[in-house]
């Protein structure tokens, strides 16, 4: 039997989970390794720390395929994304 994984999700247009900036694991939306979805704007969500090893964290998001990313940011969320499911 396979297993199923549900992600936090809102339905609400432009709706932006939140995460703590400076302890994502402090009771908030999102925690480290924590997916959402809003399934209404078509993003998924992820805790994205401002540099490495500042320990400084922001929301950030993956657009989908109807919006329009440049190739850098293609890029650097390919890698969020591949890091964030391990």
């Amino acid at each position: 039997m396979a297993n199923k994984i549900i992600l936090k999700n809102k339905g609400t247009a432009s709706s932006a989970p939140t995460v703590h900036s400076s302890d994502p694991n402090n009771n908030n939306d999102l925690a480290k390794g924590e997916l959402s979805v809003n399934y209404v704007d078509g993003k998924i969500y992820y805790a994205k720390e401002s540099s490495q090893g500042s320990g400084s964290y922001a929301v950030a998001h993956f657009n989908d395929s109807t919006q329009t990313q440049t190739s850098a940011e293609v890029a650097a969320t390919s890698t969020a994304l591949a890091i964030a499911l391990g």
